[in-house]
């Protein structure tokens, strides 16, 4: 978060597996309720509703203002970036992102998504958040992460923002990108995560699909990033004797990621 005439800037990517902000990061599932749930760190409460957000990611949608999900996970980044600043009220102006392909369509409607309430009131993890919303940019996703060094790209650069539901890819010549050469591929690492979980389970008959629920959400990510599961103790030995199928996955993932690119 920047600050500039005492006004709040806050970036937020609007991803379809996980919002992000500068300090922040959590899953897109929102979980709506007319009474405040029992457990949950996320709770965030607006308009007489409860909401759970960060439990799980939200399905593929391509147009992001569908419905209200990452309005509210909007306030919930700000609230984050706020509260680390030790502030409950404030001006905030919004920086947003959508893919390369619908950011030209859908940017003035995703504008006016986000800032359809001037000001709003809301609770998030039990204090009130006051916001006046001054304004609101919308970039391409994956753009902003190379902006302030398009000096050093010279000659044929390619830039690739692989996120959990789809993949941004830009060409940048001599320092400038090239429009039409812009496009968004349905291909993240979410596709990865499931594929391998599958995988797994299809060596082995597993009657508990409440456990592979969760173990594609949670341990399958888990054996992605950091090449481990998310067990708590020593993993069930058919775990351990297949788990070589997530490498497996992994690395075909990876070729198919090059391949598209």
């Amino acid at each position: 978060m920047k600050t500039l005439n005492n006004i709040r800037i806050i970036g937020i990517d609007h991803g379809y597996g996980n919002i992000k902000t500068a300090n922040t990061i959590t899953p897109t599932g929102v979980i709506p309720s007319t009474i405040r749930p029992a457990f949950g760190s996320n709770i965030l409460r607006c308009d007489g509703m409860y909401y759970s957000c960060g439990e799980g990611h939200k399905a593929f949608v391509s147009d992001k203002s569908g419905d209200n999900d990452y309005y509210l996970l909007t306030l919930m980044g700000a609230a984050k970036e706020l509260r680390r600043a030790g502030l409950s009220e404030a001006d905030v102006y919004l920086a947003a992102g959508l893919p390369l392909t619908w950011v030209k369509s859908q940017r003035e409607e995703f504008t006016n998504y986000l800032m359809r309430n001037e000001r709003i009131e809301f609770e998030f993890n039990n204090r009130l958040y006051k916001l006046r919303f001054v304004g609101c940019s919308v970039f391409p996703q994956g753009y902003t992460a190379v902006i302030d060094r398009l000096s050093e790209m010279r000659g044929v650069n390619m830039l690739a923002d692989i996120g959990n539901g789809t993949m941004n890819i830009m060409y940048i010549t001599n320092s400038r990108p090239v429009a039409s050469k812009c496009w968004t591929e349905k291909l993240g690492v979410n596709q990865c995560v499931v594929r391998a979980a599958n995988a797994l389970f299809h060596l082995r008959t597993v009657r508990d699909w409440g456990a592979r629920r969760k173990f594609q959400k949670r341990t399958g990510t888990a054996f992605l990033r950091n090449r481990r599961g998310s067990f708590s103790g020593r993993a069930p030995p058919h775990f351990q004797s297949r788990s070589h199928c997530f490498p497996n996955i992994a690395r075909c993932f990876r070729a198919v990621f090059r391949s598209t690119l």
